[in-house]
C-alpha cells in the first residue's frame, strides 16, 4: 500500500547509481512521489529513472543541501504532492515497512515537529532530542509554512539542527524513533577512534555556520558552551587523528574567521 501524503525528497551530488537505484527500491512503494535533486555539475541523464515516481531535477551546479532540499519543498507545495516529506541522502534508506511506520507514529505524538529514525537499543518508542540528522527524517508540509524553510545561506553544515532549533522555538518537538532505524551504505565511512573522518574543507562549514547561528540566535548560555566544547573536541580529533592535519587547520581557522564576520554562503 502506497502512503499518498508521503513524498521523499533526495538530495544526490554525484552519485552511485547503482547504489541510489537500490536504495530507491527499498522505499518507493511507500512513497507517492520520490523528488531527487542532483547537485552534480554534470547532469543525470533523463532516463536514469524509468519509474514515473521518480522525478529528476537537474540543477547543473552544487547550490547545497539546504538550496536543494528547499528545491524538493517548492515542487510539492506547487504540485500538491502530499503533506509528508521524508529526506534521504544518496547513502542513506529505510525499507517502505519502516517508513510507513514513521508515519504512523507521527499521528501519535503532540506538537511534533520532526520524527527521525533512532536506536533500537535505546529505551522506549520515542526519544525526545535537540537536534536529529535530515535524513530518514519526516517533516509535516506546513512546519515550513510555520518556521521557514532550510537556511541555504548555510550550504551544508548544521542546515538541519538550525531547522531542528527553530522548531523547537516555535514550540514543536524533535523526537526519534526506536522502532525505525536508518541504514547506511557500508565501506564507504571512514572513520578513526570510532569517529567519522570527513573531508577537510567540510572543518570550514562546521565552524563557520556554527559561529554565525551563535551571534544571530539567542540559544543560551548553556547551548554556547556545549557547543564551543564540541568544537573544542573536533579540533583535537581533527588535528591528532586525522590526515591532512594542516589543511584540516586552515580549514577551521578560515571558518572561525568568516563566521566572526557573517560571510556566508559556498566556499569559494
Amino acid at each position: 500500500m502506497i502512503v499518498d501524503s508521503i513524498v521523499a525528497i533526495i538530495v544526490t551530488y554525484n552519485p552511485d547509481l547503482y547504489d541510489l537505484r537500490k536504495n530507491l527500491s527499498r522505499y518507493i512503494n511507500a512513497c507517492n512521489k520520490i523528488i531527487i535533486v542532483d547537485n552534480s555539475e554534470t547532469n543525470l541523464p533523463e532516463n536514469t529513472f524509468s519509474d514515473n515516481r521518480i522525478l529528476l531535477i537537474n540543477m547543473e551546479k552544487n547550490i547545497g543541501i539546504a538550496g536543494a532540499q528547499n528545491i524538493g519543498i517548492s515542487y510539492v507545495r506547487e504540485h500538491l504532492l502530499g503533506d509528508y516529506l521524508i529526506f534521504f541522502d544518496q547513502d542513506s534508506s529505510l525499507d517502505q515497512f519502516q517508513v510507513r511506520q514513521l508515519f504512523r507514529d507521527f499521528q501519535k505524538l503532540k506538537d511534533v515537529g520532526i520524527l527521525a529514525p533512532g536506536n533500537s537499543k535505546d529505551k522506549g518508542c520515542f526519544s525526545q532530542r535537540e537536534e536529529v540528522i535530515s535524513s530518514g527524517s519526516m517533516i509535516n508540509i506546513n512546519s515550513f509554512e510555520e518556521v521557514g524553510t532550510f537556511k541555504e545561506e548555510l550550504f551544508i553544515d548544521f542546515v538541519d539542527y538550525e531547522f531542528c532549533w527553530r522548531l523547537r522555538q516555535h514550540g514543536r518537538h524533535v523526537y526519534v524513533d526506536n522502532k525505525v532505524n536508518l541504514l547506511h551504505q557500508t565501506g564507504k565511512i571512514n572513520r578513526r577512534v570510532g569517529k567519522i573522518v570527513s573531508s577537510p574543507f567540510r572543518n570550514y562549514y562546521v565552524y563557520r555556520n556554527l559561529i554565525s547561528i551563535m551571534k544571530t540566535e539567542n540559544y543560551g548560555l548553556r547551548f554556547n558552551l556545549k557547543w564551543f566544547y564540541r568544537m573544542f573536541k573536533r579540533v583535537i580529533f581533527e588535528l591528532v587523528f586525522c590526515p591532512n592535519r594542516k589543511k584540516r587547520f586552515g580549514f577551521i581557522c578560515a571558518g572561525v574567521k568568516d563566521g566572526i564576520k557573517g560571510k556566508l554562503g559556498k566556499l569559494l
